[in-house]
């Protein structure tokens, strides 16, 4: 995990669905989790999968505190082929999809 800086944490990039979904009324963790990058599927899996990283957030909570509902943001690895320009799509079945544009830094 070295190779993901806290500055992919920055305050100033944290996309994120405009949608906020009571518990009560989704499922999530059984739900399909797709990620595209220019259309191709890149990941593909269940929430449930992407849920059950505890090293990640041990990594995480190191440099910054975590509360309830915070969101961690995690990078595609390099051969993903994401660039600047690159459409990157985070698709949940149930929930939507989040849409993204890859901009150059600066």
């Amino acid at each position: 995990m070295a190779s993901d800086p806290p500055e992919k944490a920055s305050i100033l990039s944290a996309p994120s669905a405009p949608n906020i979904i009571p518990r009560d009324e989704c499922v999530l963790r059984a739900s399909a989790f797709r990620t595209l990058v220019d259309g191709d599927t890149k990941q593909d899996g269940s929430v449930t999968e992407m849920l059950s990283h505890s090293a990640v957030i041990a990594y995480v909570s190191a440099f910054m505190t975590l509360e309830p509902g915070d969101l961690i943001a995690r990078a595609l690895r390099p051969e993903s082929g994401l660039c600047t320009r690159s459409r990157v799509q985070i698709d949940i079945l149930g929930l939507g999809i989040l849409d993204n544009h890859v901009v150059a830094q600066g």
